[in-house]
């Protein structure tokens, strides 16, 4: 199993201004963990690009096998590994990696899940970055 559905639902975006490889390692960890945690036949993924006021909006769902409310608090520390059923192996810094590019251009990531019911991203990047001095 290595193939993945993605679904782009809503694009309203034309430019994010991020490095493409920190954008593509978002998405490669995501998409790597759709189909590593996933019981489905296809792996699928919903993914919205909302132009919101002074931020850019990123939703990434799946229908993997979730997460526990519970673990969520522990998806983005480093070397932390959520107990699954899949036994699969991994790392644990995926999504601590994630979270510091996102945090790195002063954004926000949050995640909601339930065991059985996939998990979601919400990820929120300023449309500009600060500027320094």
């Amino acid at each position: 199993k290595d193939k993945i559905e993605i679904n782009i639902i809503r694009n309203e975006i034309k430019t994010i201004h991020i490095h493409e490889k920190a954008m593509e390692s978002i998405f490669i960890n995501f998409f790597t963990n759709t189909i590593k945690y996933n019981t489905s036949t296809m792996p699928k993924c919903y993914i919205s690009l909302i132009d919101e006021n002074d931020e850019i909006v990123i939703n990434y769902q799946d229908n993997g096998i979730g997460v526990a409310p519970n673990d969520i608090k522990n998806l983005f520390r480093p070397f932390v590994r959520i107990k699954n059923s899949l036994n699969q192996e991994g790392t644990g810094i995926g999504l601590y990696v994630v979270s510091k590019i996102i945090y790195n251009y002063k954004g926000t990531i949050k995640a909601e899940s339930e065991l059985g019911k996939g998990i979601k991203f919400n990820i929120r990047l300023p449309k500009q970055l600060p500027q320094t001095d």
